[in-house]
């Protein structure tokens, strides 16, 4: 994973109200207002259901060598229920992570019935029609690639991407740098097929926390949650909502023959400075996971819209001492929020550059101009003072 590409997938969620915000591509809070003090009392979660999502996640040990596919960075989402995907939901930061980082394929976000990021990588499967996909790439830097497993192939290589697309399903791949985004693309879709091994096939430990978190609306396979002892070996968050409130699951597992630290959790959660003062959290020890559940009232998000993130597939070229930054098709964007920034010699700055006009469309684009030191260019995009995702790198060759 380049984390320069990111959304916010570094440091941000170690389960609501657990963790600190803040990313290298930006912040996306997903976290709840801040409070004095949290309730630890039983918290009655809906049951999850099996974690049908692990089918996309390929083995390590099946595609050596293959970055961009680390199984201890996956999302999961589902569709909700409108009214259900509030601010402060998990599947609230899925949406923000997805929409932030997906090229566009013909359909919005909401349109899909899942979404799973495995790393570099991201499944959409749903009612998906290749016609449709094919027309959405038409005109931009994608060309057909060939086929893979019944799939059709669109690559690029501005920013590198892949795209496989059949009937259902598309997946898609992207890197900052030199990653092999055809690699990725495969593995992924390999992994779903059946045709190499899964993570939670070939690794015992894998196995259990997935297992043990289910899937919800959406999960978070990565942050280790409320860990005072620094032995935890994994950890995922899950998340659902209903009209009474958000619902919110922690687990965290220990080796054989560590006790799991409850009373350490209590205490790390009656002081957490993130958590709602109305909310309540149960923690237990399960066999080798430390348990948080959590609930936040529907209350703590009245009023709190969540923030979204344009879909769109962007495109550059590099120029004699420019570099053309160009809107390829998706969704509109207020001009007002984007910045454009480039890294030379590992410090950054804002470019002295905007797209004309108050919303990007496609079919514009902006100049950049850069010199022998620029190493690469991105935009950024800031919806509310707090909160900016990176929507597109590119780096100079």
């Amino acid at each position: 994973m380049d984390p320069a590409r990111s959304t916010t997938r570094r440091g941000l969620l170690a389960g609501i109200g657990a963790a600190a915000t803040a990313a290298t591509a930006g912040c996306v809070e997903v976290l709840p207002p801040l409070g004095s003090r949290v309730t630890v009392g039983r918290v009655d979660v809906p049951a999850a259901d099996p974690p049908t999502y692990r089918r996309w996640i390929p083995a390590s040990s099946a595609v050596p060598g293959t970055a961009g596919v680390n199984p201890d960075n996956v999302i999961a989402a589902r569709r909700t229920a409108p009214g259900t995907d509030n601010g402060w939901a998990i599947t609230a930061f899925a949406r923000q992570v997805m929409t932030g980082r997906i090229d566009w394929f013909g359909y919005g976000y909401d349109h899909y019935d899942r979404a799973v990021m495995v790393d570099d990588g991201v499944v959409l499967t749903g009612e998906v029609d290749p016609a449709v996909v094919a027309d959405a790439l038409d005109g931009t830097g994608y060309t057909a690639a060939g086929e893979y497993e019944g799939y059709a192939l669109y690559a690029r290589d501005d920013m590198p991407r892949t795209v496989a697309v059949r009937d259902g399903t598309v997946v898609w791949a992207s890197s900052v740098g030199e990653g092999d985004t055809g690699a990725v693309v495969r593995a992924i879709a390999d992994a779903g097929a059946g045709r190499i091994e899964r993570e939670h096939e070939a690794n015992d430990d894998y196995a259990a926390l997935t297992a043990a978190t289910g899937e919800r609306a959406a999960n978070w396979v990565g942050p280790v949650g409320y860990d005072p002892t620094d032995e935890a070996l994994g950890g995922a968050v899950a998340s659902v909502a209903d009209d009474r409130g958000t619902y919110v699951v922690s687990h965290t597992l220990y080796p054989e023959g560590v006790a799991v630290p409850v009373g350490r959790i209590e205490r790390a959660l009656r002081g957490d400075r993130r958590a709602v003062e109305s909310a309540r959290a149960e923690v237990t020890a399960e066999d080798r996971f430390a348990v948080v559940e959590e609930w936040f009232p529907a209350s703590a998000t009245t009023g709190r819209d969540p923030v979204t993130f344009p879909q769109v597939t962007w495109g550059a070229s590099h120029g004699d001492a420019t570099v053309t930054v160009r809107h390829e098709a998706g969704e509109s964007v207020d001009a007002d929020k984007l910045e454009v920034e480039r890294s030379a010699g590992g410090e950054s700055s804002v470019a002295d550059a905007s797209f004309p006009g108050g919303t990007v469309e496609p079919g514009d684009s902006l100049t950049v101009p850069v010199d022998d030191a620029t190493e690469r260019v991105w935009l950024t995009y800031r919806p509310t003072a707090d909160r900016s995702a990176r929507l597109f790198t590119y780096t100079l060759p």
